[in-house]
Order: structure tokens, then sequence, then C-alpha cells
């Protein structure tokens, strides 16, 4: 019998599936190609990160990042087909890029070690085991953001060779970490956008050094207590200042009129600080204020006229001041008011409390009572029952 040769339709149905089959095997192999990259890189990461772990401390993921809130939130879903993460892991598609170490876990190993994520971008971490040889390691991390130095051995002359960071735009300092001599090395740091120093015994002069910082949009001057309104002073210079947090600081409200003429800022934190309805009267000119903290100030109703003046404020906290029932009453003309902080005293009372929540619903309200012992007890508007804080 002759062999019939191949019909036309065949022949191309065959050609069509060869070519098909190389299309797969090119694709199959870039995938595989994508896959090898994050799988190779994951088994440099995860070591890290257990380490990190083992060392009391956290980690966050590029993903888990919210724009709008500025923080990072664990419940994000990670990215990537769920499929492929279940087989790979979770993270495959992920990278580390926040790291916190408690103040007793961190060591050079630790830092060392670090170096090895190229995506880390904010990095706090304290412990006396890391020393001044972590500087170089630190210098490595090039798309390093943000640091924090809690309770560290680092000398304020290794502190100061971090400025060389080319993306390093936060800094936060607390403890041994935010001598006076550490905070006068931060002056070397031109491109900081914010700083943060907690219980530093820096002086007046130390802190006068900040003033070179014409960057910054952040100060938070915290448990500083000897930091005095000559200190203060040098505010007038930073001119790009938005955030502003003063708190157990040895201030006085004197330091307000100094204060009035950041005309930029947006959040004022003064919080447990001797003001008085005349100090407070230099910050009428701060017309772009959202958020104001006047925790334990010694403000009454004559106040409440300059805080009328604030008609973009969102957040006013006034706990602990001496404004009662008439002034919280004219406070429902801040219109943008979204959030408001009261506490229960002589002054303003459970029934000045709900008449404002009546006129304003659209205002969250917080409400405390603080008994004699110090504690803090939170009041339910609607039933009048107490919680403990």
């Amino acid at each position: 019998m002759i062999a019939r040769r191949p019909t036309r339709w065949l022949r191309r149905l065959t050609r069509f599936r060869l070519r098909t089959l190389l299309v797969v095997m090119l694709v199959f192999s870039l995938v595989c190609g994508y896959l090898g990259k994050h799988v190779w890189r994951k088994s440099i990461e995860r070591p890290v990160v257990e380490r990190v772990i083992a060392a009391g401390g956290d980690v966050n993921y590029d993903y888990q990042w919210d724009p709008e809130l500025q923080e990072y939130h664990t419940s994000i879903e990670p990215p990537g087909p769920w499929l492929i993460r279940w087989v790979l892991g979770y993270d495959i598609f992920a990278s580390v890029e926040s790291i916190w170490i408690p103040d007793d876990g961190g060591t050079d190993d630790e830092v060392r070690a670090m170096v090895k994520l190229p995506g880390l971008k904010n990095l706090s971490l304290g412990g006396t085991g890391i020393t001044d040889s972590s500087v170089g390691s630190f210098l490595k991390m090039e798309r390093l953001r943000g640091l924090g130095l809690w309770g560290t051995s680092i000398t304020p002359e290794a502190l100061a060779r971090l400025s060389n960071l080319p993306q390093l735009e936060e800094l936060s300092l607390m403890g041994q970490d935010a001598s006076g001599s550490h905070v006068l090395k931060v002056k070397d740091f031109k491109h900081l956008t914010s700083l943060q120093v907690f219980s530093s015994d820096a002086t007046d002069e130390q802190v006068k050094a900040l003033g070179g910082l014409e960057q910054l949009v952040r100060l938070d001057l915290i448990r500083c207590p000897n930091v005095s309104d000559s200190g203060l002073a040098v505010l007038v210079e930073l001119k790009n200042l938005q955030w502003l947090h003063l708190w157990e600081t040895g201030a006085t409200g004197k330091s307000l009129a100094e204060i009035g003429k950041l005309e930029e800022l947006v959040v004022l934190i003064l919080h447990v600080a001797p003001i008085t309805d005349s100090d407070f009267s230099s910050l009428s000119s701060l017309r772009k204020l959202n958020s104001l903290d006047l925790t334990g100030a010694s403000l009454t109703n004559a106040s409440v006229p300059t805080l009328l003046k604030f008609d973009q404020l969102e957040v006013l906290k006034i706990d602990k001041t001496k404004i009662i029932d008439d002034g919280l009453q004219q406070l429902t003309q801040l219109k943008n008011l979204g959030y408001l902080e009261i506490s229960l005293s002589d002054g303003i009372s459970l029934d000045g409390a709900r008449k404002f929540q009546k006129l304003r619903p659209d205002c969250e309200m917080h409400c405390t009572e603080w008994l004699p012992d110090g504690t803090g007890v939170e009041i339910d508007l609607d039933t009048g029952e107490r919680e403990t804080r």
C-alpha cells in the first residue's frame, strides 16, 4: 500500500504546535527565572528576619506601608498569586523595608547581617552591644531613610559619620544616644526632615546648633529638661517646620512668641507645658494648624477666641486645662473639628460635654475623668459609664 503524504492542514497544524511548544518553553523559562530570582533573594533575607525575631524584634514589608496613614499595617494582603505564595511563602514577592529591635537585643552582628537587605529603609534598634563598629555597616545601607538609636554604645564622633548616608531623612535619638554631645553632632545632618530627641541632657547651646537644619519639617523634643526658652529661640530659624512636639522641656510660655512665627506649622503638641492665656495669644498667626495638643496647659476660657482663629483645626486636645462649659460650647464654631479630647472637672461637666456632642455629632469626642491618684477614667457620654484607662 502506498503511503499518503500528510494533508496540507495536518502539516500546518504540526508546524503550529511546534511554534506553540517553543513559545511555551520560552514563557516557562522566563517564569522560572523570575521566580528563581525571588527564591534566591528570600534565601538571603529570611535568615536575617529569623535573627531579628530571635532578638525580640519585628519586621515590616514594603506592601504593609499605608501612605495615607504613614504607618505599617500587618493586615494588608501580600502581593502576588495566592497559589505561588502558598508554595513559596507568603513573603515571596515582598521585601523587608523596616526593622525594629528592642533596646536590649541589638549587637554589631545583627547590624552586619542587615546589610544583606537591599530594600531596608527604616531601622530602629537599641542595645549596648551596638558599637562604633556598626557605623560601617550602616553606611552600606544606601537606601536607609529613617534611623532610630536607643541606648546603643555609639559615640558622638561615630554618629557624625552617619551624616554621609545619602538618603537619610529621619533620625530618632533616645537616652545615651541623645546626650548633649550626640545632639551637637546632628548639625552635620543637613538633609534631615525629621528629628526626634527623647530623654536628653542637651543644653540650650547644644540645641541651638540645630538651627542650621533648614530642611527640617518635624521636631520632637521630649523629656529634655535642660532646654529652656533660650534654646527654643532657635526655632525661628526653622522656616519649613510643620510639626513641633515639646514635652517636659524646661521652656515656659514665653517661648510661644517664637513658635508663633512658624507660620507653616500644621501639628503643635505642647504637652504638660506651663502656658497661660497671655502666652497662648502669641500663636494666633498659626492659621495652618490642623492638630493642636494643649494637655495640661493652664488655659481658661480667655484662650477660646485664639482657638477659634484656627479654622483649619481638625484635632484638638484640651485635657486637664481650665476651660469650662461656656468655653467648650464656643468650640462648636470650629467647623472642621473632627476629634476632641477633654476631661471632666469643676469646669467641664458631663452635661456640658453632652451638649457639645449634641451640637456637633460629627465630632468624635473622648472624655476623661482624672481621679486623685492620677488614674484616668474614660466616660461614655451616652450612658455615663466609667471605664479605667
